[in-house]
């Protein structure tokens, strides 16, 4: 059974308006013997992580670690995943032939010997794509707000979210370049 959001807040505003006086407790036995309760029963402050192995025979071994077994283990893996990956040979080895034109060009470049011309055209779109996708972003997350919300429509969405996208616009375009 489902009820419908006015339904929803006119029992929760029901709800609201009855004192904590006016609550009938009578059906409920008040709990005043505490004999038997244990404080911390499932506390555990030391608690050992349980490690099982299983044998390639197909037995299985159970221990408890304490915390330095623990870390001793996570050293060995380590060292291990270390002496592993001095082992394996990188992706780029043995060289190819393809990638000699790629690896001169890579040796050609000299760090400072973009122009200032490359960088700035590079900024400039690097800023442009930050600046409209986060209005994009913000505009979309603004009418999925006012849509899903609880009393919201899709009309609502689109006007807010088309309103913060007119606005942003003229706040970041570019002004016009003087003499």
């Amino acid at each position: 059974m489902t009820i419908s959001d006015e339904d929803f807040w006119a029992q929760i505003a029901v709800i609201d308006a009855i004192r904590d006086e006016d609550i009938d407790y009578s059906d409920i036995s008040p709990v005043r013997d505490f004999t038997g309760w244990e404080r911390g029963k499932f506390y555990r402050p030391n608690e050992r992580h349980t490690i099982i192995i299983r044998h390639p025979d197909g037995s299985v071994q159970i221990s408890h670690l304490e915390p330095e077994e623990r870390l001793a283990i996570r050293r060995r893996r380590l060292e291990y995943a270390d002496r592993f990956l001095e082992q394996r040979p990188m992706a780029d080895h043995p060289h190819h032939t393809s990638h000699d034109a790629a690896d001169h060009d890579a040796e050609a470049y000299v760090h400072g010997s973009m122009t200032i011309e490359e960088q700035r055209q590079t900024w400039d779109l690097f800023m442009g794509l930050t600046k409209w996708g986060s209005l994009a972003v913000a505009a979309i997350l603004l009418l999925l707000t006012l849509w899903f919300m609880p009393g919201g429509s899709l009309i609502t969405g689109v006007l807010g979210g088309g309103a913060l996208a007119v606005a942003g616009f003229f706040f970041l375009k570019s002004p016009k370049a003087g003499h």
